[in-house]
């Protein structure tokens, strides 16, 4: 019986010193995921096939575009994709195929980061993916006679809004064949100019000939401003825009800079009088003479344009400004006399018997041409300059006010003025007054997608029924649950608007807006009102 025992005891001690046999040890390798699903066109719904599917290895948060696939697949005839065996983790989701924009599955626009996918063991997970179609401009590039000009370099200028301002970037570029045909391809959706340059086949060191057709746009315009733009639509064709070489006789406009500030170079450019686009697109600077004060500008065909200048002098600014109509006929020389910025007194004041600390608040004036903004901050008692203030028309820009608080009122002098377009061109005829209010309106609510669930990460926009009014849109993102607040705002009638995908700033293209007009919630907002709305997410489709 001892002896018994003893072995008992002995087995139980050779087995507590013995190593583990643990789970892992015993247990299966994890078992693969699966990842299928389909890829459709996301104007017509109809199936894409041969396009390229890349699964790559990511971290949440991580929104490296140039990771290594870790799997790849090519989408069937019907836009069926399948990978097998794949190792739990988090991934991305890319589509490439020519003829469409490349997608990551999930991205909330065309260069934002996708969705991470979080794949479990055996988990099977069935996706559809949407790609957006490329559009084509097409047509010829004829001279004067209307004979076909080979070898033209023609562009894809494509115009847009990005925070709210007016922006173009050049999208394509390629030479017309032997019959003087063009093509460009692989254009997103957008607004287009078009521009070609004619080729010069004039002997080396020769001087260019007054009729110089050089560089035209569609449609037969000899400028950027005056050019006729085009709407592409996701995947659509427009055919036949065909350019003409006019022989527009361009002239040299040359004149003299009177009282220019010592020992500073003046900036002379020549702007299109009536053009919305970018000034740093459309504007043709001077060769400028420091020594004599003398420019030139070259190569100008005929239209209406304004001659601006400008130079520092110290701390102060000096600008003059004057418009021109050039014809055939040339310009003759031309004096502009530079006199100095003004400094520009004002004050804030507050409404009713609201007390704010106005030291907090700074006042700035922005420059509608150039972006710049003279910027001055605001005493206790409400006081500020703004030092060099030159002939421009400006938008009042007021940081540092409450939550609750607007810009009710701006006058200079006895004239009011909407704070999104002062116009200083003939200078202040009086003191900068602004009313300023705390009985601010607010809204919120929630938005949901078509099955009527919560739309995280969208964009909502607050757009005025004074569509002109820049100071009063606003905009915000909604939170993981669909909800947003906007706050601060001016009473007033507006409509709201959701959508996903959007480039930043596009609401403020009145075109843009026409679009999806129909698809807004009307509000009005008295002072201190508060409304709570539910939006619907408009679909990338309309836009």
């Amino acid at each position: 019986m001892k002896l018994r025992l003893f072995f008992y005891l002995s087995l139980l001690l050779l087995l507590s010193l013995a190593p583990p046999y643990s789970l892992a040890q015993s247990a299966d390798p994890p078992k693969k995921a699966v990842v299928t699903g389909r890829v459709l066109n996301a104007t017509t719904g109809e199936p894409v096939k041969k396009a390229h599917m890349a699964l790559s290895k990511a971290e949440a948060g991580d929104a490296d575009e140039d990771a290594s696939p870790s799997f790849v697949a090519n989408t069937d005839a019907d836009g069926h994709f399948s990978f097998d065996a794949v190792a739990p983790g988090n991934y991305r989701l890319a589509v490439q195929r020519s003829g469409f924009a490349y997608t990551q599955y999930g991205a909330l626009g065309a260069n934002g980061p996708g969705t991470v996918l979080s794949l479990a063991s055996e988990q099977k997970l069935d996706l559809t993916v949407k790609v957006v179609p490329l559009g084509v401009i097409a047509g010829r590039v004829l001279d004067a006679d209307g004979d076909a000009v080979p070898d033209a370099i023609v562009s894809a200028i494509r115009s847009f809004f990005s925070n709210g301002k007016h922006e173009i970037e050049r999208l394509g570029k390629i030479k017309t064949n032997d019959l003087g045909e063009y093509r460009l391809y692989d254009l997103p959706a957008g607004r287009y100019y078009i521009a070609a340059t004619i080729p010069s086949f004039m002997p080396a060191g020769a001087q260019p000939a007054d009729e110089d057709t050089g560089l035209i746009y569609y449609q037969d315009a000899t400028d950027l401003g005056n050019a006729t733009p085009l709407e592409l639509t996701a995947g659509g064709t427009l055919s036949n825009i065909d350019m003409m070489a006019t022989k527009a006789r361009r002239v040299t406009i040359s004149g003299t800079i009177l009282n220019p500030p010592a020992g500073n170079s003046v900036r002379v450019s020549l702007v299109p009088r009536d053009s919305t686009l970018p000034l740093k697109f459309i504007r043709q600077d001077a060769e400028y003479h420091d020594e004599t004060g003398k420019f030139e500008i070259h190569g100008v065909a005929p239209g209406t344009y304004v001659l601006a200048a400008s130079a520092l002098g110290g701390t102060r600014r000096f600008s003059a400004r004057q418009q021109l109509a050039v014809t055939g006929a040339g310009v003759p020389d031309i004096a502009l006399a530079l006199s100095p910025g003004v400094d520009l007194d004002g004050h804030v004041r507050v409404e009713g018997q609201s007390v704010l600390d106005l030291s907090h608040i700074g006042v700035a004036l922005q420059s509608r041409d150039e972006g710049g903004a003279e910027a001055s901050p605001v005493s206790r008692d409400g006081a500020f300059t703004i030092a060099g203030v030159v002939p421009n028309t400006y938008m009042l820009l007021v940081s540092g006010l409450p939550r609750n608080g607007y810009v009710k009122s701006v006058h200079v002098g006895e004239q009011e003025f909407p704070p999104s377009e002062i116009d200083l061109t003939r200078g202040a005829g009086g003191a900068l007054s602004i009313l300023v209010s705390t009985a601010a309106a607010q809204v919120s609510g929630v938005v949901v997608n078509d099955k009527q669930q919560p739309s995280g990460g969208a964009q909502v926009v607050l757009v005025p029924a004074q569509r002109q009014r820049g100071d009063l849109y606003k905009s915000t993102t909604t939170n993981s649950a669909g909800g947003f607040s906007l706050e601060g705002i001016t009473p007033g009638d507006y409509k709201l608007f959701a959508w996903q995908g959007m480039d930043t700033g596009a609401y403020q293209d009145p075109d843009f807006l026409k679009r999806i007009e129909d698809h807004g919630e009307s509000v009005s907002l008295d002072e201190n009102g508060s409304r709570s709305i539910q939006l619907k997410i408009i679909p990338a489709a309309l836009f």
